[in-house]
């Protein structure tokens, strides 16, 4: 991510995906994900959470994921990025 502006900014990171939806409903379960991008600033963003998969019919033991779409949130602004 990379912040242009001189000012701080702050957004929220959602994960979607039309095709594969129940991981990502998982994923999202546990965010919105906060990111704070200083002004004038470039920042490499990871997230990382536990979840509870016990409760799943099909057995996680444990998992990544890349290559995904994600929806960046600020306020009433949004922005999908991905393919």
């Amino acid at each position: 991510m990379e912040n242009f502006s001189k000012d701080e900014v702050q957004f929220t990171v959602e994960f979607y995906d039309r095709y594969d939806k129940e991981m990502f409903e998982l994923m999202n379960e546990y965010g919105p994900y906060t990111v704070t991008l200083q002004g004038k600033s470039e920042k490499t963003v990871w997230i990382e959470t536990k979840m509870d998969v016990s409760n799943l019919e099909e057995v996680i033991a444990h998992g990544s994921a890349s290559g995904f779409n994600i929806i960046i949130k600020s306020g009433e602004k949004s922005r999908y990025l991905g393919g």
